[in-house]
């Protein structure tokens, strides 16, 4: 039973530095890119835009 609990605990390690390790990626590239918070916001939004048209979400 103790291995299979230590399993489940590498798991969650796991998942959790990989969390981590994605955020920093994402910090990372935002510095390096040099944009502005206002950049930023529009291109979210127009990657959120592309996302809908590209479904069938809205062909109702």
């Amino acid at each position: 039973m103790e291995n299979i609990g230590e399993k489940n605990k590498d798991r969650g390690r796991d998942e959790a530095e990989k969390g981590l390790i994605s955020l920093v990626m994402e910090v990372e590239t935002l510095t390096e890119q040099n944009l502005s918070r206002a950049e930023i916001r529009d291109s979210y939004n127009q990657s959120l835009v592309q996302l809908f048209n590209n479904t069938i979400f809205l062909n109702r």
